[in-house]
């Protein structure tokens, strides 16, 4: 699981969610970004499929971030569930 502050789930969603779309379909994982949780300002984030897809889509993610905005930490949480 993954916690990401609305900045960086703006990145990755794009406009019209359309770089989501694309990070799914090149990495072929399953991808949910949630709304946040009371007064939380981070958003969980879940990615699921097998491991190459699972690790395709986190580096497509984490470059996705860091070319919209190197200043902004991302937390992971190793757990999967």
């Amino acid at each position: 699981h993954w916690t990401l502050s609305d900045a960086q789930a703006g990145a990755l969603f794009g406009p019209n969610s359309s770089r989501l779309h694309q990070i799914r379909s090149e990495s072929n994982a399953w991808i949910v970004i949630y709304e946040a949780e009371g007064k939380s300002t981070r958003r969980p984030m879940s990615i699921r499929g097998t491991k190459a897809e699972i690790e395709h889509a986190t580096k497509l993610i984490l470059e996705t971030i860091k070319r919209h905005d190197r200043k902004l930490p991302l937390k992971y949480n190793h757990k999967r569930g």
